[in-house]
């Protein structure tokens, strides 16, 4: 049995929505997108060909797309050990800072370490825009009164 590598770990762990073990010699595998799953297939069957005998996506007979899964292996010892060793695998890069760290800032900017800056410039924009249209209607209002 090939181990998994970090980056294709850290792949999975992005990326997986559900791994259960399903049936006496298969697991299930979901995916957030067509794409992730095809290439998380393509890791797993690279690292597990020596235990994997059977596998197949959307639905049955490999019709469809990747997104979700099933890979079946030879015994159901092999099942639960590929199974143990991927769960291990993920829990373990889950449990570190580095992950935690990646994870909470994927899609935040970096505003230089300050997670506050970002927010703080957006009401700041926000209450300088209301401050001006206030003034602009008291402005309009105001020579109106005059005439």
């Amino acid at each position: 049995m090939i181990k998994l590598s970090s980056q294709e770990i850290q792949y999975l762990s992005y990326h997986q929505q559900t791994i259960d073990k399903a049936y006496k010699t298969q697991i299930y595998f979901c995916f957030d997108s067509k794409d992730s799953g095809s290439k998380a297939y393509e890791f797993l069957k690279k690292a597990y060909s020596d235990e994997c005998n059977y596998d197949a996506w959307s639905g049955w007979f490999g019709i469809g797309d990747k997104r979700d899964f099933y890979l079946g292996f030879v015994s159901q010892k092999a099942r639960d050990s590929v199974y143990d060793d991927i769960r291990n695998a993920l829990d373990a890069f889950q449990s570190t800072n580095q992950y935690q760290n990646d994870f909470l800032s994927i899609d935040e900017p970096n505003n230089g370490g300050n997670p506050d800056t970002g927010t703080k410039n957006a009401d700041w924009i926000t209450y300088l825009i209301i401050g001006a249209a206030a003034v602009a209607v008291i402005m309009l209002l105001w020579d109106r009164k005059k005439k």
